[in-house]
């Protein structure tokens, strides 16, 4: 296993062309690529505080249930 990785390391120093970074990395604020990245990041946000809105909304509902049935349980009681 350390021998893949001397000659992965060998290969990249020997032959930088090998380890070109994409767009991203060389710092170009245009292109395809950058606007799809910024178009995945705004809905991975998205998504992300809609399941945590959805789950807090969830205990919040349970909890107004749970509060008027006891209440509705009192009453009956009475």
């Amino acid at each position: 296993m350390g021998r893949v990785w001397i000659l992965a390391s060998a290969a990249l120093l020997l032959l930088p062309e090998l380890a070109r970074a994409c767009a991203v990395c060389y710092g170009s604020a245009e292109g395809e690529m950058i606007d799809g990245a910024r178009a995945s990041v705004l809905f991975l946000l998205g998504l992300t505080y809609l399941l945590l809105g959805g789950g807090i909304g969830l205990v919040f509902v349970a909890r107004r249930r749970t509060g008027a049935k006891q209440e509705n349980e009192e009453g009956d009681d009475r």
